[in-house]
């Protein structure tokens, strides 16, 4: 054995204190203790492994001490020394935990094993014990995995029966929109303006149409993806916002760098991701302030980092931990709880992470870290 074990002794008798100290100080930790008193202040003040108590002292008995110790500690093992012991005594000290009784003046090879038996029986509790802890700990997380994979898969299947409804109509809409284009082109008054609002009507039904295409198709398939300049993406969807009714009253602040590497990944993705959480970010904004919506881009080691910053009401720390779960959704009577959890698979996938936090003067910040490839675009 070694100095791992801590032994405590308590014995208001010099001699066989010091014979017990003498005998174990090679092989374990020992402390000395005149008084029950004593003994249970060293306890409480560092927890012994072992703790061999005197049955008879003058101003505290060892079975009181005993049951003092037994309400700091209920799984310590305890040997009882006693020059005599009557049944009455050995009864209480059975009930309240102890394991060995052992007479004065004790044999010290019969000491030495008592000793190490009652530490071996002591290390494997405290194995059972850890194990237990970490047997409960990891079934925790697990019954936690499962749900979050329940709602995924229940997300996973209304997700695909929604988009493809989405799909008819997106399709009809493309169909005319594109007739009503080619008619407007035609026509020599028609501004430019409205022009490219239609251009834009159809390019974003376009990209919906895609998207539905491969998150029906297969949303791990990664052979189409593609390097990718996360700066352009996030540009196409604030030029979006800002034509939309959603986001034209929006003060965007972008703060891009300019010498970003490439992104491997899915433009469709990303692009669905970066709308769905600076909308978020404008309808956390409430109706009597100005939204003001800031996006910072950076390279920090080997990571794209991506943050958006709004001066909404913030999240409240009840919240906080659930913001990212499917069908989560707080404040907004029309939401669906979706958005978020969708932006979370969307970077999880891309091996990314995403955390936010809300700011000490009101709104929250977004941060997305994504990895770089090497090459500049």
């Amino acid at each position: 054995m070694n100095k791992q074990f801590r032994i405590l002794i308590i014995d208001d008798e010099l001699g066989p204190r010091e014979s017990l100290r003498m005998l174990l100080k090679e092989d374990y930790e020992v402390k000395l203790a005149s008084s029950g008193d004593e003994g249970l202040v060293l306890h409480q003040q560092q927890a012994a492994d072992l703790v061999i108590l005197d049955l008879k002292m003058p101003d505290k008995d060892g079975i009181k001490v005993l049951s003092e110790l037994r309400s700091l500690d209920k799984e310590v093992p305890v040997i009882i020394l006693t020059g005599y012991a009557t049944l009455e005594a050995a009864k209480e000290a059975v009930h309240l935990g102890a394991v060995e009784f052992v007479t004065k003046p004790f044999d010290v090879e019969e000491m030495r094993n008592l000793v190490k038996n009652a530490l071996e029986k002591r290390a494997g509790q405290l194995a059972t014990a850890n194990l237990t802890e970490k047997l409960t700990r990891m079934n925790k997380e697990l019954t936690e995995k499962l749900v979050e994979t329940e709602k995924l898969a229940s997300l996973g299947l209304l997700s695909a029966e929604i988009l493809h409804e989405i799909n008819n109509p997106l399709t009809v809409i493309k169909g005319f929109t594109q007739l009503l284009l080619q008619d407007m082109q035609e026509q020599k008054e028609i501004s430019t303006l409205c022009l490219d609002y239609l251009r834009t009507i159809e390019e974003e039904i376009q990209r919906c149409q895609n998207l539905v295409r491969n998150i029906l198709d297969s949303s791990k398939n990664k052979s189409s993806w593609q390097p990718i300049n996360p700066n352009d993406i996030l540009v196409k969807v604030i030029s979006f916002l800002r034509l939309s009714r959603m986001g034209r009253n929006t003060n965007f602040i972008l703060s891009l760098s300019p010498q970003l590497p490439a992104v491997v990944g899915s433009p469709q993705q990303l692009h669905q991701a970066f709308l769905n959480l600076l909308l978020n970010s404008i309808q956390a904004v409430p109706p009597e302030v100005s939204p003001e919506i800031t996006v910072v881009s950076c390279l920090e080691n080997d990571s794209i980092v991506i943050s958006i910053t709004d001066n909404g009401c913030g999240i409240s720390p009840e919240d906080l931990p659930h913001i990212f779960e499917p069908f989560f959704t707080k404040g907004k009577p029309q939401g669906t709880g979706l958005g978020l959890s969708l932006v979370k698979k969307v970077i999880t996938n891309h091996s990314g992470q995403i955390d936010v936090k809300t700011n000490q003067h009101g709104g929250s910040t977004f941060t997305i870290h994504l990895p770089a490839e090497n090459k500049p675009l």
